[in-house]
């Protein structure tokens, strides 16, 4: 895959799994491709933004505490 017309389209779904599996284990880093659209696009932009709420130093004390 070297440009953007060579991505997929649809959502893969072991590229899900890793991403949910990292974030089990606590690394908010990961992240979806940003460019699908329609429903693997809102199941990617979804998974991203609460990665990067997360992410947030006041979350992680939060999440921390439970």
């Amino acid at each position: 895959m070297n440009s953007i017309a060579d991505l997929p389209e649809t959502l893969d779904a072991k590229l899900l799994l890793a991403a949910l599996t990292a974030l089990k284990k606590g690394d908010f880093s990961v992240r979806m491709p940003s460019d699908l659209t329609g429903l693997n696009g809102k199941i990617a932009d979804t998974l991203n933004r609460n990665t990067s709420r997360n992410s947030s130093p006041t979350c992680r004390m939060n999440c921390a505490r439970r």
